[in-house]
Parts: C-alpha cells; sequence; structure tokens
C-alpha cells in the first residue's frame, strides 16, 4: 500500500499533490494507492498501471495527462473522478472496474481534450456521470479503430456517456440499461452524437 501524498506541479494542470508520479517507461502492479488529492499522476510518458487499486482519493484516483499508457485491470472507487485524461491523453483503459466514485463531482472517466480508448470496463454507479466526454476530445469506446468496445455502461445516475462536445462519439458493441440507448444511457448535452450501434443490455441493468 503506498498512502499519503508529496507535492506536483503540471504545466498543464497546476500544482496538486499525488501519491504516485509514473516515470518514463515505469510500471506498477498490485498496489493499493490512497493519497490526499490525486492517486497517480502520468504525464507525457508510456508506460502501465495494472491489478491495483485506487481508493478514496480525493481528486481522482489516476490522472493522465497528455501521456499513453496501458491502464488495465484496476478497480478505482471512492473518489471525486475515477479517471481524468486530459490534454491530448491517448492512453488504453481496459477491464477496469470503475464504480462508486461518490466524491464532489462522482464521475467514473473524465475525459477533457483527449482521445484514450476504453475496451471492456465496468463503469458503474457514478453519481455525475459513468463516462464524461469535454471539449474537443476524440475518445473511443468501440468501433473506431482503437477500441472493440465490450464496456458495461450502467446504473451511471447522470447518464452513463455524456458528451458535453460537439463531435462524434464512437461507442459501438456496449453493453448499456436499454436495447436501444436512451436519454440516460448516452446523453448529448452539446451539438455533437453519439454512436452506439451493436449496442445490447446488461444483467442486472437499471430501469
Amino acid at each position: 500500500m503506498i498512502q499519503g501524498s508529496g507535492p506536483y506541479t503540471s504545466g498543464t494542470a497546476g500544482a496538486f499533490k499525488a501519491a504516485v508520479q509514473l516515470a518514463q517507461g515505469a510500471s506498477i502492479s498490485r498496489l493499493i494507492i490512497r493519497s490526499d488529492d490525486v492517486g497517480l499522476v502520468a504525464e507525457g510518458v508510456n508506460g502501465s498501471v495494472g491489478n491495483s487499486q485506487f481508493i478514496n482519493n480525493p481528486t481522482a484516483g489516476i490522472l493522465l495527462i497528455a501521456s499513453n499508457l496501458t491502464v488495465s485491470n484496476n478497480t478505482l472507487s471512492g473518489s471525486a473522478l475515477g479517471i481524468k485524461s486530459m490534454s491530448g491523453d491517448s492512453s488504453r483503459i481496459e477491464q477496469n472496474a470503475i464504480q462508486g466514485n461518490t466524491g464532489n463531482p462522482g464521475i467514473g472517466v473524465l475525459i477533457s481534450n483527449a482521445g484514450p480508448a476504453l475496451r471492456q470496463n465496468l463503469i458503474t454507479n457514478n453519481p455525475a456521470g459513468g463516462v464524461v466526454i469535454e471539449g474537443s476530445s476524440t475518445p473511443d469506446l468501440g468501433g473506431g479503430g482503437r477500441s472493440d468496445g465490450g464496456n458495461i455502461l450502467s446504473c451511471n445516475n447522470a447518464g452513463d456517456l455524456i458528451n458535453q462536445g460537439n463531435g462524434l462519439i464512437f461507442a459501438q458493441n456496449n453493453r448499456w440499461d436499454h436495447p436501444t440507448p436512451d436519454g440516460i444511457d448516452a446523453v448529448n448535452n452539446g451539438s455533437g452524437s453519439i454512436d452506439t450501434a451493436g449496442a445490447t443490455t446488461t444483467s442486472p441493468s437499471c430501469g
């Protein structure tokens, strides 16, 4: 377990505290990480984060800034944001359980001006949204060439996938609460659109 945090200053995200700063080419595995602010920050690096638990981090479990990581088989819960991907980040977020992030605001994955690929994640019970997309983001949740989908997007109160931008979001071949994703499954708050072709239902589901 790594518990606690130290100061970190990002040229993009400003000053905050983090428990772990991932260096270029580094990998971590089989850790429990709890911080006073951000669990792990990766800025401008390649590497991997796997088989770890990010629990009760007040700001974010994992903060990805302009990086290209493989983030796989982790549990992220109890934080304000499970994962934040920002500023051109292109990481691969795969087979994680991102659930019960009930801090303020309470979002599973926040994507801000970034293009990560999400596949085969369980994203559920995050009250302010499962995946929230803002700015000029181009994530791939299925069908965009980097992801084959397979995400379970369910029981996120404000919406399972919320597009606040103006672009097309690829979210094919995922599992939702309804066979045709409706206004609580796939939510457009901007002028963009969401491609949910190949949608199936998850069980149990939220009505």
